[in-house]
């Protein structure tokens, strides 16, 4: 990481994603500098500046007037996302904004006729895609080992997170698709929340949604239990097929040619066990001989979720520099409306048709 120029940023919102983003810019040492946090409370500011020794200001005009960020990352509540946006906006600052960028399909419409009237440079902070074994998949899926992708189950995380990942391992842009979805309870003993680990042994009933994605031929299975992505008894399923061969989780298996099936495995490479002496961080995800994701963020000690997080930031400070979009806000949109639409089929019991919005024109 020490090549790269320092990414400088600073943080609208105190809440938890928030915490998450401060932990991970300090995790990333002299590459990273948070330039200060925006709170209503006073005595929330008080505490960001003393936990984590960053100024922190009462409104977003105070922390942008000579603060010297290259963008801004917004981390409010869903439903406040949409007029804090057009409030940032008349700053000119790049925003990178944290999911979902608004709650219903009204709000997303609004956002999109607000950020292209404002000419603003928005991208979304969506992470999952960015985790290392996602992004080895993703890179071995682009190598054609397996074909073109037409089937993926995804059970990863809630709403627009797992959508996202279906689009991405699917290859579907804003095609349109026919939903059909359900939801069920069922009982689990309760695990860790955002909170922390849990207190007692608790029986909850969460709710598992089932949805089917027919984006005209090419399908995906959703799949979610609440709660799922933090459950010591749950994990994690990811399944997508080609006509040449499969990847299930971290195995895979495709055809060299119609007589020569290939069995292989991907392996973490991870530094400092054993007599190891690099320090103890991720280094690369391979398959055989094969680096499928190298970790730019290398040396920081950092678990897959704040890689990722650190890979937004790293993308973001490009996107300032070059304008290329990594997830631009019509992708965020996309991928929210499909999750709202998502809903409306568990609702009404009916399958949700998605039409083309303004965003993908």
């Amino acid at each position: 990481m020490g090549t790269m120029s320092r990414i400088r940023f600073g943080i609208v919102g105190s809440g938890w994603r928030s915490a998450c983003y401060l932990k991970t810019a300090a995790l990333m040492g002299d590459t990273c500098a948070v330039t200060g946090v925006v709170s209503r409370s006073e005595e929330t500011r008080a505490a960001i500046a003393a936990q984590w020794g960053v100024q922190a200001f009462r409104t977003a005009a105070e922390l942008a007037d000579g603060n010297g960020a290259d963008f801004l990352f917004v981390s409010v509540p869903g439903n406040a996302v949409t007029g804090v946006l057009k409030d940032l906006m008349p700053l000119g600052i790049p925003l990178l904004v944290e999911t979902p960028p608004a709650s219903t399909v009204e709000e997303l419409l609004a956002l999109n006729e607000a950020a292209r009237n404002g000419g603003a440079r928005i991208q979304v902070a969506e992470q999952y895609a960015l985790q290392p074994m996602h992004s080895a998949r993703l890179a071995l899926i682009a190598s054609g080992e397996i074909g073109k992708p037409a089937y993926a189950h995804i059970s990863v995380n809630h709403s627009y997170h797992n959508v996202s990942l279906i689009r991405k391992y699917l290859g579907i842009g804003f095609e349109n698709a026919e939903i059909r979805a359900s939801s069920f309870s069922a009982p689990v003993i309760d695990g860790p929340g955002r909170g922390g680990d849990p207190t007692a042994e608790e029986i909850v009933n969460p709710e598992q949604q089932i949805a089917l994605f027919d984006f005209a031929g090419k399908r995906a299975l959703f799949d979610y239990e609440s709660n799922q992505h933090r459950s010591w008894v749950r994990t994690q399923r990811i399944l997508v097929r080609g006509e040449r061969g499969e990847i299930a989780d971290g195995k895979v298996r495709y055809l060299k040619d119609f007589l020569s099936p290939v069995h292989a495995e991907m392996e973490r490479v991870q530094t400092g066990g054993e007599g190891n002496m690099e320090g103890y961080f991720l280094k690369s995800v391979n398959l055989a001989d094969r680096v499928l994701f190298r970790n730019e963020t290398a040396p920081a000690r950092l678990s897959d979720e704040e890689i990722a997080q650190a890979r937004c930031l790293l993308r973001m400070k490009e996107y300032v520099e070059t304008g290329k979009d990594f997830y631009s806000l019509a992708e965020a949109s996309q991928d929210t409306y499909l999750a709202i639409m998502m809903r409306t089929a568990i609702a009404t019991g009916s399958p949700a048709i998605t039409a083309t919005q303004v965003w993908a024109r």
